[in-house]
């Protein structure tokens, strides 16, 4: 253990001694005026127009190209789920109809008494229904605010030069004589 100790003394340090950087460029981009009125000006409020008739178009236009599978996904899985809890609400609405009615055949198929259970049946599939309502109009609504933040940053320009530094110091102490501390010094430049 005490010869390895030294040995990640130095791995340590040379680690903290790493200079992190997002981009390494060394070219510093000035644009004129002239420059900037040629960029073509990207609309939020035509992407989230666009998302709103039809889903994904937004996205489209930002050209973020891999959310369009995802939106589409999550709108076939809740429309699924409201066919899927409308055919079961109105199938257990007929049996109970049917059921409160008298008829022999369901009356034989769940007994005498049933009424009440038929019911919570019949309601937890409305109540199931009428919610995947309210997410797909959710989901729409999240699809429309994706695509018009998507379009805010569109054209949003991130510096070459953003870099994180850190480096080992010693640490003079003024209050005791002789006393000095090990430390990390942390740069970040923007």
């Amino acid at each position: 253990m005490n010869k390895l100790l030294p040995y990640t003394i130095v791995l340590i340090i040379a680690f903290l001694s790493l200079n992190l950087q997002a981009q390494k460029s060394n070219k510093i981009e000035v644009k004129s005026e002239k420059d900037s009125a040629s960029v073509d000006f990207h609309s939020p409020k035509k992407a989230a127009i666009l998302s709103a008739i039809i889903p994904g178009l937004g996205q489209y236009y930002n050209k973020k190209y891999w959310k369009i599978p995802i939106i589409w996904g999550a709108y076939t899985a809740s429309i699924y789920a409201i066919s899927f809890n409308n055919k079961q609400y109105l199938y257990v609405k007929d049996i109970y109809r049917l059921y409160v009615a008298g008829d022999a055949s369901t009356l034989e198929l769940y007994g005498a008494g049933r009424t009440e259970y038929l019911k919570n049946v019949k309601d937890s599939y409305k109540r199931s229904r009428d919610l995947m309502f309210l997410v797909t109009m959710g989901l729409h609504a999240l699809n429309i605010i994706d695509a018009n933040v998507d379009a805010h940053f569109f054209t949003f320009d991130v510096s070459p030069n953003l870099s994180l530094k850190t480096q080992p110091i010693l640490i003079n102490n003024i209050d005791f004589v002789n006393s000095t501390a090990f430390g990390i010094k942390v740069s970040l430049n923007f």
